[in-house]
């Protein structure tokens, strides 16, 4: 009986067994057959690394140069500059540094001051609705340096340095002792923002270096060749003076004397202005100095030419990379 019983359960484990290793051995075929039907992806199905997308992009960054941009004098005219900028920096344009003469040192001042473009402009509103009104009604409050113009802009330059900005900024100034033009590029910001635009009559000279100082603009409104050799780089004036006297300053006949002054400049300097990579010139038409009530429209038409310009621009940047 034992001998028949353990012949019994070797036979079952055997065949047990073999039963086993039958399904494992098809499982295998079975298994080998799938992988060799399905065929490897080619070279075009493979997605390029995430990774690697943003590592190229940033090399393009890295390699575009930046421009240098000049804004030229123009009181309430040169506030087309802050419309340059919104389109600039809507269109990622680099900037490496920017020059003030006159009233563009202020547009400078209080962009390269500011934490973003959204800064810039909170800082531009509350010029437009407390301050330009007064102006367009009074602009003899620019010779008044306790006037909320001048408050103003304490409050928002207070305590900034030039050599701890974001952005390269120099502006110019002389002196009554020293007829050549400096360029301020140390010290107190809201000093030399003030040093940079008093003229005589119209708007309150400042100080620097214990002199009365006056606005570079009265000699040297576009400093271009300067600019290229500091910053060796693309050079975009904005200008916004013409070479006539603009009729359109009534009511404030006085003015056309400001208008006349601001004209010889324009046409003194003509060669300057021929050295830039590119001059941006806002339509301005019906628009004088003083027309500080026009301030919207200034920075609109200022973004617009700008905007028209763009591909000049892609093609500065291109030119400066290649060399």
């Amino acid at each position: 009986m034992k001998s028949r019983e353990s012949r019994s359960f070797i036979s079952s484990g055997l065949k047990f067994s073999i039963g086993i290793t039958i399904v494992f051995l098809g499982s295998l075929y079975l298994s080998g057959c799938s992988v060799s039907e399905k065929k490897p992806p080619s070279k075009k199905e493979w997605p390029a690394p995430a990774w690697k997308k943003e590592e190229v992009n940033k090399q393009k960054e890295m390699t575009l140069k930046p421009v240098t941009l000049v804004f030229g004098p123009g009181l309430a005219k040169a506030f087309a500059s802050a419309g340059v900028l919104k389109a600039l920096e809507e269109n990622k344009v680099p900037i490496k540094a920017i020059v003030g003469t006159g009233f563009g040192a202020i547009v400078g001042g209080l962009y390269v001051s500011s934490r973003s473009i959204h800064d810039f402009e909170w800082k531009l509103t509350r010029f437009k609705k407390k301050i330009f009104p007064g102006l367009s009604r009074k602009p003899e409050l620019l010779n008044d340096p306790k006037s909320d113009f001048y408050r103003t802009l304490d409050s928002l330059l207070v305590g900034k340095q030039l050599q701890s900005l974001k952005t390269s900024f120099a502006m110019t100034s002389f002196t009554a002792s020293d007829s050549s033009i400096s360029y301020l590029q140390r010290g107190a910001l809201l000093s030399a923002i003030k040093a940079s635009i008093g003229i005589p009559k119209w708007v309150s000279v400042g100080r620097w270096g214990g002199q009365r100082a006056y606005s570079g603009a009265l000699i040297a409104p576009y400093p271009v060749t300067w600019a290229q050799e500091r910053w060796n780089a693309p050079v975009i004036v904005i200008s916004v003076t013409d070479s006539r006297v603009n009729e359109s300053s009534k009511p404030y006949p006085e003015s056309l004397d400001f208008d006349a002054q601001m004209a010889m400049g324009q046409l003194l300097h003509q060669d300057a202005l021929s050295k830039a990579a590119l001059v941006i010139r806002p339509h301005l038409s019906g628009i004088g100095y003083f027309d500080f009530s026009k301030i919207h429209s200034i920075m609109f038409r200022g973004r617009k030419e700008t905007l028209s310009k763009m591909n000049q621009i892609r093609q500065l940047l291109i030119s400066a990379e290649k060399d």
